[in-house]
């Protein structure tokens, strides 16, 4: 299952990460839908479940959708997580830059914790906000999100305008992995940080131009952690909490009774 916001983009090397829990579930829950088309046809063994808040401008995108499902058999909660109630619970949850952007990240944990299976897990791959970075727009955070919105007014307003994505900038709740790692032990949640995915990033900068011109200052921090042999280093604690991208895979302490 994953819960997305329209018009946000993917980073995609992140897939072989959800793909590999693939092979070991029968019921599985995701989305998108285009990630979620190429899961359903390449695992049709397992039942999808995605998430997809429909709103306004959506409808541009309703025939192709139809499509989707109709091809590829897929369930989708055109809905928030919120007024998501299913009768089953779930083997894997994973969200792909979509944690930034919920009002509530921690009520979405207890939603997690409430419909994974005992030996389930929730996969999290977001940005970090103790990386002093914002990754959407490009631009250093300074003193958090109130001083960067006011020092960026500008710059904001026009890159929504640019790229079409209104309301991009007060969707993103600066969430950071130290609080995350708080939280899940508060509610009874185990989790493991993979700290492999920024070093993939790194890596990625020296093959996807793309990417490496959208985000041309960790393409400069990690030119100056190469050059002094640190990038190897990303992993030791308490470095990694500080690292510009996180991983996290919570399940549940198997001391915990089920809801």
């Amino acid at each position: 299952m994953t819960y997305r916001k329209n018009r946000v983009r993917r980073n995609q090397p992140q897939k072989y990460q959800i793909l590999s829990f693939l092979m070991r579930y029968q019921k599985v829950g995701s989305g998108p839908c285009i990630l979620l088309s190429h899961l359903c046809s390449a695992y049709s063994v397992h039942r999808f479940t995605g998430i997809e808040p429909v709103g306004p401008g959506f409808e541009l995108f309703r025939e192709p959708l139809n499509i989707l499902k109709a091809n590829f058999g897929f369930n989708l909660h055109e809905d928030t997580y919120e007024n998501f109630n299913p009768s089953k619970k779930y083997d894997l949850i994973f969200l792909i830059n979509v944690f930034e952007h919920l009002p509530d990240w921690r009520g979405f944990l207890q939603f997690a914790k409430n419909i994974l299976k005992p030996n389930g897990k929730c996969i999290i791959l977001c940005p970090n906000y103790s990386f002093p970075y914002e990754s959407h727009f490009g631009i250093p955070i300074i003193f958090g999100k109130d001083t960067t919105s006011k020092i960026f007014r500008k710059y904001i307003s026009n890159f929504e305008s640019s790229k079409s994505s209104f309301g991009l900038w007060a969707s993103l709740n600066f969430v950071k992995l130290r609080q995350v790692i708080k939280e899940t032990k508060a509610i009874g949640l185990d989790s493991k940080i993979n700290t492999q995915i920024n070093v993939d990033l790194i890596n990625r900068l020296s093959c996807d131009p793309e990417f490496a011109e959208r985000q041309r200052f960790i393409g400069s921090v990690a030119k100056i952690l190469e050059s002094i042999g640190l990038v190897k280093a990303l992993g030791i604690y308490p470095f990694f909490l500080f690292q510009p991208y996180m991983h996290i895979e919570i399940s549940i302490k198997p001391d915990q009774p089920q809801p």
